[in-house]
């Protein structure tokens, strides 16, 4: 790519993360951020567009710049970041040398493979808004945890409401629901608790547990618009596995990206549950786990081939494509209705 074809903000990051990378190599390989800042001043030519403060945040353009493009640079093992000090590797002392527009390359291109071996959701890349925390870690037991989480994400539907769907549940309100777990919790949580015929999903959500997995006991399923779900649910289990306890519909993506030991086996899968009888799977939404197939050297580890003995189909609902022409409706989950968090306490 040449320098032309770069827009004005990433010239400028290229200016200051270069000048950055540059001050600390001069200053023995390592310096507070808040002298990095300095340097970057003093050395670079800024005018006063990257001098202006933000109106929203009314932070510094080229100070904002300087930090988000550093995670390039970061994640390329360029640089790395400790109690505010910033150190440049052996690897970001030989990219300087591309000068300014080589090492934005270099930081792109590295950058970009990163996300690509190391995608998965974590408590530290979640999605930029968590309009609601549901603190269970407070609870006792199972049943108390489960009951906590049901209560406060679902309401049962009456028969006035919807004779169809009486004794359903139904989402309480949309938004993004990242569920704190008590430590190291020996069973599933519940979604839902046993006896609930069904979810009907009538709003959008996502739901993010930090810790153990996530089972889903019956159907969920959401009114359709033409072929495909109208409401969109993500159930993401970040420090376990997804159960399927149902060989009856799911309309939901699900998410067990836990990486496994070394990168290896042992990570997040989608597993079969035993009140699955018929050990099939109904899912449209769609599925991203760490593990799926078989080991042709251990017969004795469960993956999602070996559990799902019956088959079954995955559909992926194209709602979840943010290129889809529908796209635009189905990111009204982000936030709530009004701006709001609601904080749930097992021990209140």
């Amino acid at each position: 790519m040449a320098e032309k074809e770069f827009s004005k903000s990433k010239k400028l990051a290229a200016r200051v993360v270069f000048a950055a990378l540059t001050g600390i190599k001069k200053s023995g390989g390592q310096l507070p951020v808040q002298e990095v800042l300095k340097y970057v001043e003093d050395n670079t030519e800024l005018d006063a567009w990257a001098k202006e403060k933000y109106e929203k945040t009314g932070y510094i353009r080229w100070q904002s710049i300087l930090h988000f493009y550093s995670i390039d640079v970061q994640k390329a093992g360029f640089l790395l970041k400790k109690n505010g000090v910033w150190y440049i590797t052996p690897e970001g002392e030989e990219a300087v040398k591309l000068g300014e527009i080589g090492l934005h390359k270099a930081g792109s291109e590295a950058y970009k493979k990163w996300k690509i071996t190391n995608l998965a959701m974590t408590k530290d890349n979640l999605p930029g808004r968590v309009s609601h925390i549901v603190d269970l870690s407070g609870c006792a037991n199972q049943t108390e945890e489960n009951q906590l989480f049901a209560n406060t994400l679902f309401a049962k539907i009456t028969a006035s409401e919807d004779a169809a769907h009486a004794g359903w549940w139904k989402p309480r309100r949309k938004g993004v629901f990242y569920i704190r777990r008590r430590n190291a919790p020996g069973q599933p949580l519940a979604v839902p608790t046993a006896g609930v015929p069904g979810i009907w999903l009538n709003q959008n959500m996502m739901i993010i547990i930090d810790r153990g997995d996530l089972s889903i006991g019956t159907t969920i399923v959401a009114p359709m618009a033409g072929d495909a779900p109208e409401k969109l649910l993500s159930l993401a289990a970040l420090g376990g596995n997804i159960i399927l306890d149902t060989d009856k519909p799911v309309h939901a993506y699900l998410l067990a990206q836990r990486k496994g030991p070394g990168g290896g086996r042992g990570g997040g899968k989608l597993l079969c549950g035993s009140s699955n009888g018929q050990r099939r799977m109904d899912i449209f939404g769609g599925l991203a786990v760490w593990e799926i197939g078989l080991y042709p050297d251990d017969s004795s580890t469960r993956t999602t081939m070996t559990d799902f003995t019956g088959g079954g189909k995955i559909r992926y609902n194209p709602r979840f494509n943010p290129s889809a022409p529908g796209y635009a409706a189905s990111r009204e989950f982000l936030p709530e209705d009004k701006p709001s968090s609601l904080e749930i306490s097992g021990d209140d």
